[in-house]
């Protein structure tokens, strides 16, 4: 009978243990049930709201309803109001960048995603915050696994290849890749050597092994027609950066309040020539945007007309615009941007304008760039005038030493023609003289009426009554 005893004891001997393990089940299901209704609050939050900065002023805590080439919509506390389209300069806050795989485009969008399929027509990309994305393959620069990988394959090249870095270091110079949905293998068609009218041979790669693809590089003017209908570049908080032709609500406001969760529908102008194509995020995902337009030329678009960097040491060093010049995303002292530019002391970049843009004014901010800590010392000067034979110097800075917070400008220009961007080193050297530029931009003359306040067709009942949550 003593077994029998001690085999019943076994039952109670454990009954603590079971009542732990459910306790810990019960707070597992708890926390998982917070955890989805948090994510399900989160989605139903009202769109965010943000500073939003015009030429003729700043107003806090606003929330954008509708952004469209000829004009965009707006909420305060005090209601609706509609802005022009050259009014506009910028809202809320650029996000910080992404840190994951992403998928770069010509026209300095940045998509957040999986890499899913590549084709010769296409790339597709699964975000989880846009869902499943597909763009043309004519639109892409490239994929990367990580924010590691940035810069990692040769950009801007003129030759027709595809390079494919792999995480062992090797780059492959590639006719196309072909990467199937749901496909774990990268089919490249690759050639054994650099005359490309030999037959290439096919050969397959783990994507788990693909670092960064990168497309051949765009011919100058060719991304006119796309950023011709940029109105915006558009922060998503996962990262992503689109140019967009349009922001709307997706509920039509005739039917429902813009307070509540909703969606907005995005049309990025890289699905120009597909007009029906469009992308769907959360309202509260969008986190600012950066204005373009006729009005408003981000110089990083712009390609010089001529450009110079003298090193006192060492090589020379190149022109910047989609990263810092030691190839981190563009950012300084905590503060990313939507464009930029790096130039290294002794630099000079210069712009002829077009015909149509004479610019009244320049926006922008420098800084020593973050790596170079404490270090690097230089002096920024911008010459502007009607021809290059008449420019002259418009501003000029005190030194900016590492460290220090950005330097804002804001300068008139009196319809200018051509604009250089000139950074200089002082006594000590040009050790460490790296700069960005944080969002340097071309303001042309403006010509309509900034702000009408009430209802318009596009908005007509959207409530003005309740204040959308802050940041």
């Amino acid at each position: 009978m003593r077994p029998a005893r001690h085999r019943d004891r076994f039952p109670d001997m454990l009954r603590p243990a079971a009542v732990g393990m459910a306790a810990l089940v019960g707070l597992a299901v708890v926390l998982a049930i917070h955890a989805s209704g948090a994510a399900a609050a989160d989605n139903a939050l009202p769109p965010r709201t943000g500073r939003l900065e015009l030429r003729s002023g700043s107003s806090p805590q606003v929330a954008v309803v509708s952004l469209r080439s000829d004009g965009s919509t707006w909420r305060s506390t005090d209601g609706l109001m509609h802005v022009a389209a050259d009014s506009l300069l910028s809202w809320g806050r650029c996000p910080a960048a992404v840190i994951g795989p992403s998928l770069r485009l010509k026209d300095g969008s940045i998509v957040a995603g999986d890499l899913v399929a590549w084709n010769v027509d296409e790339v597709v990309v699964e975000s989880p915050l846009l869902g499943r994305v597909r763009l043309p393959l004519a639109s892409v620069e490239g994929w990367q696994a990580s924010a590691a990988s940035s810069g990692s394959v040769p950009a801007g090249l003129a030759e027709p290849w595809l390079h494919i870095r792999l995480t062992n270091g090797d780059i492959l110079r590639a006719h196309s890749v072909e990467i199937a949905a749901g496909s774990a293998v990268v089919r490249i068609a690759i050639s054994s050597d650099s005359v490309p009218l030999k037959p290439a041979k096919s050969i397959a790669i783990p994507l788990h092994r693909v670092q960064a693809i990168t497309t051949p590089a765009a011919p100058p003017g060719s991304l006119d027609g796309p950023r011709a209908h940029t109105v915006a570049i558009v922060g998503l908080q996962d990262g992503s950066r689109l140019a967009v032709e349009s922001l709307q609500p997706a509920a039509d406001p005739q039917a429902a309040s813009l307070d509540g969760p909703s969606d907005f529908v995005l049309r990025p102008t890289a699905l120009i020539h597909q007009p029906d194509a469009s992308i769907r995020c959360p309202q509260n995902a969008v986190t600012g945007l950066l204005a373009t337009g006729e009005h408003l030329m981000p110089v990083a678009w712009m390609v010089p007309a001529d450009a110079e960097q003298t090193p006192q040491f060492g090589p020379a060093w190149p022109i910047t615009t989609r990263t810092t010049l030691t190839g981190q995303p563009l950012a300084a002292r905590s503060r990313p941007v939507f464009t930029g530019l790096g130039l290294h002391a002794t630099a000079r970049v210069a712009y002829q304008l077009p015909a149509e843009f004479a610019a009244e004014g320049l926006l922008a901010a420098v800084a020593v760039d973050d790596s170079a800590g404490q270090g690097g010392s230089v002096i920024i000067r911008i010459r502007a005038g009607a021809s290059r034979q008449t420019a002259r110097t418009v501003f000029e800075s005190g030194i900016l030493r590492g460290g220090e917070p950005p330097l804002e400008i804001a300068i008139t220009l009196d319809q200018a023609r051509w604009l250089e961007l000139v950074v200089d080193p002082t006594d000590d050297g040009d050790v460490l003289d790296r700069t960005i530029w944080l969002e340097p931009r071309l303001l042309r003359h403006q010509t309509s009426r900034t702000v009408q306040r009430g209802p318009s067709p596009a908005a007509s009942d959207a409530s003005p009554e309740t204040s959308p949550a802050p940041h």
